[in-house]
């Protein structure tokens, strides 16, 4: 479900930048470390190798001349007519939000599939040999020689080049590897000081942290993200998350949002090497959506492995299924909405006691 829900957003829901971290791959790409600082290590060492065959890589094109989505669908939606401002004016703001969030989306798709068209038909690109083609990211998936490998890497709008395996392997832990506590998890992969020179991926800050566990090993959860830092369909200030990519591989979308999933892999540099695990952020007061917030606890909550109450409310009253303050007939509306979810089979990770004790005043 991760893997699906990782590969969706990266293909589909990404439409803008987060300033702390530059997309870079998913969780079966290796990190660029070569000296020319495109071809990644383990790329290069089988282009050492070989010099014959078809080699599955992920391309990602330098964005920094990307231009100002949000000017641009600002002036697209801008009403230029009175009888257009008429109609403009007459919507709610939040009509207005969305509006806008459509231009920009549009304008994002139509920017990114001329720009990932143009370097595949610059390089000669065959259509049967591109495996994923983004329209909302400046990335590709192809199939490419070690010659035309090479060749890409002399194109000053590739960013990076890393191996792209389509049929990963599953790894299963063997009987003799340890099996880390939680806490043990978190030391390992939060970060205590900006520089990341103590190994782990997300600076501390004021920033709060949990781990679930996932399989054999954990996931990590980080919330209490200021409301204030995140604007839907934007991103979340640099100010409030720092990343270690360096030492560390991660699959994402550059848009982020709460709830937003990423899978994430560390390099050989980092402290741990080989770990692999999953990230899921929440933004306080913001209930988590793909990428515009849900409409209430109970929406949000569907197909979550974990409850997110926690993290999203400071505070929890049982009874208080939305968090108002109050127990009164909206809890009961939305205590219904969830047994009739329930009822046709689909999930609820809601608990916590806040859903089972609603009563109506």
């Amino acid at each position: 479900m991760k893997k699906l829900l990782t590969g969706i957003l990266s293909a589909v829901l990404c439409t803008a930048s987060l300033s702390a971290l530059q997309p870079i791959c998913n969780d079966a790409v290796i990190a660029a470390s070569s000296s020319d600082g495109k071809i990644s290590a383990e790329l290069d060492k089988m282009l050492s190798q070989s010099n014959s065959g078809e080699i599955s890589v992920w391309i990602w094109l330098t964005d920094n001349d990307k231009p100002d989505f949000d000017a641009l669908a600002e002036e697209q939606i801008t009403p230029r007519t009175e009888a257009e401002a008429e109609k403009y004016y007459a919507l709610s703001e939040a009509e207005r939000v969305d509006l806008q969030k459509a231009a920009r989306l549009e304008i994002a798709k139509e920017y990114y599939q001329n720009k990932n068209n143009e370097f595949v038909k610059t390089q000669g690109i065959a259509e049967e040999r591109i495996v994923f083609f983004s329209v909302l990211t400046p990335a590709i998936v192809c199939r490419l020689t070690a010659d035309e490998i090479r060749r890409a890497a002399e194109n000053e709008s590739v960013e990076s080049i890393n191996l792209y395996d389509e049929n990963p392997e599953v790894e299963v832990p063997t009987e003799s590897e340890p099996k880390m506590t939680k806490e043990e998890f978190l030391d390992m992969v939060i970060s205590e000081n900006e520089d990341f020179s103590d190994g782990g991926f997300v600076y501390r800050g004021d920033l709060k942290f949990d781990a679930v566990p996932d399989g054999d090993g954990f996931d990590l959860v980080v919330y209490g993200i200021k409301q204030e830092y995140y604007t839907p369909n934007v991103g979340v200030s640099g100010e409030c998350l720092k990343f270690d990519v360096q030492n560390y591989i991660v699959g994402t979308t550059p848009e982020f949002y709460s709830g937003c999933f990423m899978s994430v892999k560390s390099g050989d540099t980092a402290a741990y090497s080989d770990l692999r695990f999953g990230v899921t952020f929440y933004v306080e007061n913001v209930l988590p959506g793909s990428p515009q917030p849900a409409q209430n606890i109970i929406e949000a909550s569907l197909n979550r492995e974990t409850d997110i109450a926690p993290y999203v409310y400071s505070k929890i009253t049982p009874g208080d299924v939305d968090n108002d303050g109050s127990i009164s007939a909206s809890d009961a509306s939305l205590v219904l909405m969830a047994y009739s979810y329930s009822s046709t089979g689909k999930k609820i990770a809601l608990n916590n006691g806040a859903i089972t004790t609603a009563t109506v005043q």
